[in-house]
């Protein structure tokens, strides 16, 4: 009786050290390499950010990159079309709580893209002359307020800015 016991603990052992054996391993994270043959403006990367569609924002000094997964869409400045970037060298970047880009253009302010992607809107010493001989070099949501953006700048202090 006592070695029908033992027989079926081993067995019972034996199933249940099976069946943990045949799950499936976590899959091993692979890393990819990206760069100019994979459609990456420059390799000089300033910012990168994700957006709630899970695309990834790549900052470069020649454009915006979002990557899906399997290409890059390259956002770049382009003089005859108002509704793109205000140039290309991109300094900063970031996603709202409303799921819009933020992109600070070296020597031209910044815009941002708003969530359905389609329009660009642009803020330099044109639109707020605050920003006049100003480099943006950094985004911070405001603490106490879901409507507008704080925008860091280098040794001047800050500005709050309504992105809406």
């Amino acid at each position: 009786m006592a070695r029908n016991r033992r027989s079926i603990w081993v067995g019972l052992l034996l199933l249940l050290t099976l069946e943990a054996a045949a799950q499936p391993l976590p899959e091993t994270p692979r890393f990819r390499s990206f760069g100019l043959d994979q459609g990456l403006p420059s390799l000089f990367i300033t910012a990168v950010a994700q957006d709630r569609q899970g695309y990834l924002w790549v900052a470069t000094d020649n454009g915006l990159a979002r990557y899906d997964g399997v290409s890059f869409d390259v956002h770049r400045h382009r003089p005859d079309d108002p509704d793109t970037l205000r140039g290309n060298h991109v300094q900063a970047l970031h996603i709202d709580d409303q799921d819009r880009v933020w992109a600070s253009i070296q020597g031209r302010g910044f815009s941002v893209l708003d969530a359905d992607r389609k329009r660009w809107r642009h803020f330099g010493p044109d639109t707020l002359p605050e920003l006049d001989g100003v480099e943006v070099w950094s985004f911070a949501p405001e603490v106490f307020s879901n409507s507008g953006m704080s925008l860091e700048r280098a040794c001047f202090g800050s500005h709050r800015v309504d992105g809406g």
